[in-house]
């Protein structure tokens, strides 16, 4: 019977040293420089980092796990809230945000443009996650209103064109156009694919997307006529802030190949 009660003791004693050596889930997280581009004008306790357990809470911003600033070597270690396996959306940013970590995933093997802005916890890691920041990209969220068209870059004739209203770029990292023509009202719908600043804070920012679909339908739109048969159709739908107006002014190639103004 002491032999048993011994034994059982042991193990008591076992699983307990093996409860305590287990680290807690930890999200830690590195930003190892401001962008050259902007290195005078920030420094890494100036960023921004909210935390958020799921895709919905990131990209309508609410219920973050934490909220707060990266310290001056750059870097979060955060316990609180964390639980491991589970997926983490880290949105790092400046208050003007003309530095963040907004870029979409790219490559064969990626399937969901917000893996670039995700991570599980680290824990069991001797070094944290290296987070790698850009400029001006996240200049393009939000809502832009219809200006006009770029006449300067199209070299078509004359031919039915939609009413713009307005084009809506989300965190997700989707684009989504509103125009009406003929009665009939059009969202013409796009994934964000690369985004990019240039070497300087001056040259802006510009990111490609690839066309999804247009709904209701493609039926009655007035796309560009080429020839009696065939149709205008850009597979390579491009967006450019303009740095000259401090990013309230876009041209956008698109899917229709029109070169169109937004602004905010």
């Amino acid at each position: 019977m002491k032999k048993v009660i011994g034994l059982l003791f042991f193990v008591v004693l076992l699983s307990g040293c093996d409860s305590d050596s287990a680290p807690s889930p930890r999200l830690w997280i590195q930003v190892p420089e401001i962008p050259v581009a902007v290195t005078a004008n920030y420094s890494l306790s100036d960023i921004n980092i909210d935390i958020y357990s799921s895709k919905d809470n990131y990209v309508n911003e609410v219920n973050p796990v934490y909220e707060g600033k990266l310290n001056s070597e750059g870097t979060i270690e955060l316990n609180e809230g964390i639980e491991s396996g589970v997926l983490y959306y880290v949105d790092i940013y400046t208050d003007d945000n003309v530095i963040s970590n907004w870029s979409p995933s790219s490559g064969a093997f990626s399937s969901d443009p917000l893996e670039s802005v995700s991570y599980e916890s680290n824990e069991f890691s001797g070094i944290p996650i290296t987070v790698f920041l850009v400029t001006n990209t996240k200049a393009f969220l939000g809502e832009w209103s219809f200006v006009g068209y770029n006449e300067q870059l199209n070299s078509y004739g004359p031919h039915d064109r939609t009413e713009r209203t307005k084009l809506v770029i989300r965190k997700d990292f989707s684009a989504e156009s509103f125009e009406t023509f003929n009665g009939v009202s059009y969202s013409i719908n796009y994934m964000i694919t690369g985004v990019s600043g240039d070497a300087s804070i001056s040259d802006g920012a510009q990111c490609s997307l690839k066309y999804v679909e247009t709904l209701p339908s493609e039926n009655g739109y007035p796309y560009i006529q080429l020839a009696e048969s065939t149709i205008a159709l850009n597979i390579e739908p491009r967006m450019v802030i303009r740095p000259e107006t401090n990013g309230r002014l876009m041209d956008f190639n698109d899917y229709p190949d029109e070169n169109v103004f937004y602004g905010k």
